[in-house]
């Protein structure tokens, strides 16, 4: 029985092996979606590793958990960030908190995300290249922003939530593609798309060491 569990677990390892190995294999270029919405954008965040859910800090919570700008005490809070990210990528980020009536209607908040990725010179796949791409004639400057508004509301001394609601959009451009149905022919295809997105947030503040 011992001897037949073991050459079970063998083969299902192998099976395991096997299956990794063809996803390895698979390619998977220039693949993207909206990922300027992770970069970091407050120094403090950043010290901390991005562990700033459930800090009170001001407007810039809004960026990390929207129940926490029920927490500020100010009246109006604002902040600008400018980020010089990987390969000359201009990250600008921007909030405003509103806490009317010292938080009895609760909490308000906007934001806006910025970036310019700088001009790109646009290629074209071609697997008879020794590259395996083609440079094409012309340039492009791609774009990303994200503008939201958000709304806070602390229930009890110990508990708040958030609702953070933001249109994003992400323009690539437009590129050529190899046609499938037209050998040695190419489409063209609009790297442009707009949706909304939704961050809901909350925090229970327990009183233990805190």
């Amino acid at each position: 029985m011992k001897k037949r569990m073991i050459i079970l677990l063998a083969a299902v390892l192998a099976l395991f092996g096997v299956q990794r190995s063809t996803d390895a294999a698979e390619p998977k270029l220039a693949q993207t979606g909206f990922q300027f919405l992770s970069i970091p954008t407050e120094a403090r965040a950043s010290a901390m590793g991005d562990a700033f859910t459930a800090v009170a800090g001001g407007s810039m919570s809004i960026f990390y958990n929207p129940a926490n700008l029920a927490r500020g005490n100010a009246l109006l809070d604002f902040s600008l960030s400018q980020n010089q990210w990987i390969a000359d990528i201009n990250h600008f980020s921007g909030s405003l908190s509103f806490n009317p009536a010292n938080g009895k209607y609760g909490t308000f908040g906007f934001s806006l995300l910025s970036v310019d990725y700088g001009e790109f010179l646009f290629t074209r796949v071609n697997p008879n290249s020794e590259r395996g791409y083609d440079n094409l004639d012309y340039k492009n400057m791609p774009t990303a922003y994200a503008v939201g508004v958000a709304y806070s509301k602390a229930l009890t001394d110990q508990f708040s939530f958030g609702i953070h609601a933001k249109y994003t959009a992400q323009d690539l451009g437009v590129s050529e593609i190899p046609d499938p149905q037209n050998e040695g022919s190419a489409i063209e295809k609009d790297y442009n798309i707009g949706v909304m997105a939704f961050d809901f947030g909350t925090v229970y503040n327990t009183g233990y060491k805190s």
